[in-house]
């Protein structure tokens, strides 16, 4: 579920329904401007039970691969 979304300050804040696997899980990501080019991804995720956290981790990487090489592909068009 989509909670805020900050266009002045770059920042989407978003919450997932519990799952049978995920009790809580919320989250925020922020853009910063790194320099004339480049932009720094703040994402700040809060879950339970702990124990799914390697999990999370894991795909949140695999999303911020995906998400670099989307904008590094449109930037290029």
């Amino acid at each position: 579920m989509l909670v805020d979304v900050n266009e002045g300050s770059r920042r989407l804040v978003y919450s997932i329904a519990p799952t049978g696997r995920i009790v809580h899980y919320s989250a925020s990501m922020q853009m910063l401007a790194e320099g004339d080019r480049d932009t720094r991804i703040v994402w700040i995720i809060d879950v339970l039970p702990k124990g799914i956290a390697a999990y999370v981790d894991g795909r949140t990487d695999l999303a911020l691969t995906i998400m670099k090489a989307t904008l590094k592909q449109a930037a290029a068009e």
